[in-house]
């Protein structure tokens, strides 16, 4: 293929992106057909909005419990935002003919909210399931962006071992 018409098919494909703002369904579950920085930017303008707001990575694992569970599927439908977390998500909407830019890893995510909270002073509360996640994943957050700082955190006694974030 020459290269003018790689530029061309590139600049098409590009243009589908973004011009495509309806989620896509993988199993029943909502996607939003978001990269990195569109993910961030969204974040950022929920955060402007001084409000809770549901951010889920949904990955493969995830979307085969939502098939099955609906009560689960329902909580992800109405999440504010769900990016696509594993390759699986990514490849699922290749092959339903609705692919997304790119895989949204939640980690990366994360640490890319993190910093930017870091630069302009707001604050992390951290939940953790089990005893003692919440306050190592606030460590290892400090250490990480030196400038932050959790406002707090806690965990649960017994519970399951997970990890909820809040910025104000």
């Amino acid at each position: 293929m020459a290269a003018g018409a790689r530029r061309r098919l590139r600049s098409l494909i590009s243009k589908r992106y973004m011009e495509r703002s309806r989620p896509l369904q993988i199993l029943g579950s909502r996607v939003d057909p978001v990269g990195m920085e569109e993910a961030q930017q969204r974040i950022a303008g929920l955060l402007a909005q001084h409000r809770f707001a549901q951010v889920v990575t949904f990955g493969s694992e995830m979307a085969m419990l939502a098939r099955r569970d609906a009560a689960y599927r329902e909580a992800v439908n109405a999440a504010d935002l769900v990016v696509p977390d594993t390759v699986g998500v990514v490849i699922a909407a290749r092959l339903l003919g609705q692919p997304v830019r790119e895989r949204v890893a939640g980690i990366e995510l994360v640490e890319n909210i993190c910093e930017a909270c870091a630069s302009n002073g707001t604050l992390i509360f951290l939940l953790g399931g089990a005893e003692g996640v919440a306050q190592q994943a606030g460590d290892a957050l400090v250490r990480r962006h030196p400038h932050s700082a959790p406002a707090q955190s806690c965990g649960r006694p017994g519970g399951t071992p997970r990890l909820a974030f809040a910025w104000w």
